[in-house]
């Protein structure tokens, strides 16, 4: 009969590891755990066994995958752009097979979203309204094994606001609100390792005038 090594998956929890520990070593060894770690004193007989029991589980059973989402700018048809051109933006983040995994990137800017009149029997004054305006992409996903393949879930946020250009507005002058775009996409079906999933349409945002558009994508490799 032949064998074939299958990759394995799995979360022990802290009891059930303190007993494969002290059952393999005949109770020998007692295992202290907090936090997530396990404690035990270098000067134990046993402890360069148990490292290496700890470590060998751990090989077996941890996967890593990497995530990577981007942004590629639709090529301007208008001026027959030829070459690719740069993309709009790119996540890349490490993860582990069966764990949630989170990242963002992001412009934060302050904005005068509105003006206040207050108006008095003395005088009249403007009290503006600042608010928060975000530019960039959220991502969160957990990868789940299926045999040699996974199952992907996620979900993003992709935002474009232009930085308003600075302007005087009191007095007499006028305020001009920020414009915000932004597209979400869900994904939640099996991923083939190395195939980029195809979430369609990004936001669209304006560069020199002219308004172009964007497709978002995603890979997940092990």
């Amino acid at each position: 009969l032949s064998q074939r090594a299958i990759k394995v998956h799995g979360h022990i929890p802290d009891e059930t590891l303190s007993m494969v520990i002290e059952h393999a070593f005949n109770s020998e060894v007692a295992v202290v755990q907090h936090g997530g770690y396990i404690t035990l004193s270098e000067q134990h007989p046993n402890f360069a066994h148990v490292q290496k029991l700890v470590i060998a589980m751990q090989d077996r059973m941890t996967q890593n995958a990497q995530i990577e989402h981007r942004g590629d700018l639709t090529r301007d048809q208008r001026t027959g752009e030829q070459a690719d051109p740069p993309p709009l933006y790119a996540l890349t983040i490490p993860t582990i097979i069966g764990r949630a995994a989170s990242a963002c990137r992001i412009r934060e800017t302050n904005v005068v979203s509105e003006v206040h009149c207050e108006i008095a029997q003395e005088a009249g004054t403007l009290r503006p309204v600042i608010s928060l305006l975000q530019s960039g992409t959220w991502l969160r996903a957990y990868a789940s094994p299926i045999g040699e393949s996974v199952h992907l879930n996620m979900e993003t946020v992709s935002a474009t606001a232009p930085v308003p250009r600075k302007r005087r507005i009191m007095p007499g002058g006028v305020i001009m609100l920020a414009k915000s775009r932004s597209a979400r996409n869900s994904y939640d079906s099996p991923a083939v390792p190395g195939l980029a999933i195809n979430h369609g349409a990004g936001p669209s945002l304006t560069i020199d005038g002219n308004e172009r558009k964007s497709s978002i994508t995603t890979t997940i490799s092990r």
